[in-house]
């Protein structure tokens, strides 16, 4: 936690003692590697549902995820933000509520320059906790830092490629079984902006509640100059990332953000 605290307070130095060009759209200038401008602040929330399914060797499961969370982004100088999160869940398998606040920042490192992306590295740190229905108690889990890189090209002024690549200690809590590799978080749109107004989205992601490889459908709409609608839904059939077992999911998710200075 001291770590990520000297971490932020250099970004937020870094931040405010550099200048970059800024994009003149919201919907491009917000998102992706993009950072809020020095001053700026924007709130942020979202709704999400997931229906899961499971089947294998020993027999088969089904359940259903609902999620919230809402958070504030701070512009720090012109290439730096830092970010305040906190996210709650609920699991109608084993009747779970989780409740998960975070901290993070993030520096954008390159503006892009022809095939080379615009680049952005990010780290937060969440403390996530739960309780079932048989205890009244939170009980808390291991702290989960996370680290990582954000990328994006452009392809004529229309079509954007926005592309990341993460890693998250204690992703899976106590399980010391389950390969490193499986704490990598990844994602990889392909984006056309068909208005000012307008943005829709195809990818693939595993940054969804049960962190497995899906596809993404999205839609962006810039309702007017400091309010963003969002939409997007994902879906996973075949074979678990975890092994034989056959899985299948859809995640459907709501957000809003507000420009509110």
């Amino acid at each position: 936690m001291l770590f990520a605290a000297l971490l932020m307070g250099a970004f937020a130095l870094l931040g405010a003692a550099t200048g970059r060009a800024q994009d003149t759209t919201p919907l491009v200038a917000t998102t992706g590697p993009n950072v809020l401008g020095q001053g700026r602040i924007q709130w942020n929330s979202q709704f999400e549902y997931m229906h899961w399914a499971w089947k294998g060797m020993l027999g088969s499961k089904s359940g259903h995820n609902l999620g919230t969370a809402t958070g504030l982004r701070f512009g720090i100088g012109n290439r730096a933000e830092l970010t305040l999160d906190l996210a709650g869940s609920y699991s109608t398998t084993n009747d779970l509520f989780g409740l998960t606040p975070a901290v993070g920042a993030k520096l954008q490192l390159f503006d892009g320059r022809g095939w080379l992306p615009q680049t952005a590295f990010f780290t937060h740190i969440s403390a996530p906790s739960s309780q079932d229905a048989y205890s009244r108690e939170w009980r808390p889990s291991y702290v989960q830092p996370e680290i990582g890189l954000q990328f994006r090209n452009r392809v004529g002024g229309r079509f954007l490629i926005d592309y990341s690549l993460g890693y998250m200690w204690n992703l899976y809590s106590s399980s010391n079984s389950i390969d490193p590799v499986n704490q990598l978080q990844y994602s990889l749109a392909g984006r056309w902006l068909a208005t000012d107004c307008l943005m829709l989205g195809l990818g693939i992601s595993n940054r969804n509640i049960f962190h497995e490889t899906a596809a993404d459908m999205e839609l962006h709409y810039q309702a007017s100059p400091s309010l963003q609608l969002s939409l997007s839904a994902s879906v996973q059939a075949g074979a678990s990332d975890y092994g034989l077992d056959a899985t299948d999911e859809i995640h459907a998710l709501a957000g809003i953000s507000w420009m509110l200075k």
